[in-house]
C-alpha cells in the first residue's frame, strides 16, 4: 500500500496543474508525505498493537487529509473548464 501511495504521489507531480489549483495540490501532496510517513512507520513496526495503532492513524489521516485534498482538486479543475 505504501509503495501504491508513493507512486500516486510521483506521478501526480508529474501533472502540469493550472494555477487555479496550486494550493489545493500542495495540500494533497502534503496529505500524501503524511501518509506515506505513516506507512514507512506501519512497516518498521514491532508489535502487533503497534501495526493496528499506525494503521488506524493512516486511515484517519487519509479520511481527515488525503480524501478531502484530493477532492478540492478534482473540484477545482471541475471549476476552470
Amino acid at each position: 500500500m505504501r509503495d501504491a501511495f508513493f507512486e500516486y504521489d510521483a506521478k501526480l507531480r508529474e501533472i502540469d496543474f493550472p494555477p487555479s489549483v496550486t494550493e489545493a495540490v500542495n495540500s494533497l501532496l502534503d496529505a500524501d508525505r503524511i501518509v506515506i510517513a505513516d506507512l514507512d512507520a506501519v512497516q518498521e513496526a514491532s508489535s502487533l498493537g503497534e501495526v493496528n495503532e499506525l494503521i488506524t492513524r493512516v486511515t484517519e489521516d487519509v479520511n481527515q487529509s488525503q480524501a478531502p485534498a484530493t477532492t478540492r482538486v478534482v473540484d477545482g479543475l471541475i471549476a476552470s473548464r
